[in-house]
C-alpha cells in the first residue's frame, strides 16, 4: 500500500459499468442476427438473463445462449448465439462515459481497488481498460460482499478508506464496521429507485456521476 494515500474501493455494476447498456447491446446483436423485433428480443433476453443468474448466481454465456435459443425456437442457431454472447462476455463495452477519466484522476491521489460481486473473470473483463491502474492487493472480485465485508474492513482499520457502491445496505454495513469510512452512494441503475432509505443512516455523499468523487476525496 502506498504510504499516506487513501484507498478507494469501487463497485463495478452501475458504478463503473452500465449493465443495462451491456444487455441491450447483447440482445440487439442476437435480434439482428435472426431479424427478431427489438422489443420481443429484449423480453426474451431479459428472461433468459434473469433465469441464468438466478440458477447459477452469475452470468454464464453458454447457459444464457441455450435459454435464448430454446425461447426463439432456434436450437440450430445455438452456436451463433453462443459466439455473440461469448464475444460480449470477453470484451464488454459498456463503461459509463466518465469512468476512464475519473479512474485516471483518482489514481493520482489514492490507491484504487475493486469490491464487487459476480463472476470473477467477467468482472475482470469489464475493467480491462484500466486494469493497469488497479492495485492487486486491493481487488476483491466475485465475492459475497456481505460475507466478505467484515474481513476487508478489518484490513483497512488503520487506513483512510472510501467505499463507492450503488447498494445502500452495503454502505450501511460498512459504516457499522468502520465509523470513519467514507461511504459514497452512486444513485443510479436498476436499484436506484427501489432502495428504501435506512433509518439512522445517511451516506457521506450521494452522487449520480462518479466524476464527483475526485473533489470529494480532495476535500475530505
Amino acid at each position: 500500500m502506498q504510504q499516506n494515500k487513501p484507498v478507494v474501493l469501487f463497485d463495478i455494476d452501475y458504478t463503473l459499468f452500465n449493465r443495462d447498456i451491456f444487455l441491450e447491446s447483447l440482445f440487439d446483436s442476437i435480434g439482428s442476427l435472426f431479424k427478431i423485433d427489438k422489443k420481443a428480443m429484449a423480453q426474451i433476453g431479459q428472461t433468459a438473463y434473469k433465469e441464468t443468474v438466478n440458477e447459477f448466481n452469475r452470468f454464464k454465456p453458454k447457459e444464457f445462449s441455450l435459454k435464448v435459443a430454446k425461447a426463439l425456437g432456434r436450437i440450430r442457431g445455438l452456436r451463433k448465439i453462443e459466439d455473440i454472447a461469448m464475444a460480449k462476455y470477453n470484451r464488454p463495452e459498456s463503461l459509463y462515459e466518465e469512468t476512464l477519466e475519473t479512474i485516471s484522476e483518482v489514481s493520482r491521489i489514492a490507491v484504487i481497488g475493486i469490491f464487487s460481486k459476480g463472476h470473477k473473470q467477467f468482472q475482470v473483463n469489464k475493467v480491462r481498460k484500466f486494469k493497469h491502474l488497479l492495485h492487486v492487493d486491493h481487488v476483491y472480485m466475485g465475492v459475497d460482499k456481505y460475507k466478505t465485508l467484515p474481513k476487508i474492513i478489518d484490513k483497512y482499520k488503520q487506513t483512510k478508506l472510501y467505499l463507492i457502491d450503488d447498494l445502500l445496505d452495503i454502505l450501511y454495513l460498512a459504516k457499522k464496521l468502520k465509523n470513519d469510512i467514507v461511504t459514497i452512494w452512486v444513485k443510479r441503475g436498476i436499484y436506484a429507485a427501489s432502495q428504501e432509505l435506512i433509518p439512522g443512516f445517511k451516506p457521506d455523499a450521494i452522487i449520480t456521476n462518479i466524476s464527483d468523487i475526485v473533489s470529494i476525496i480532495k476535500n475530505n
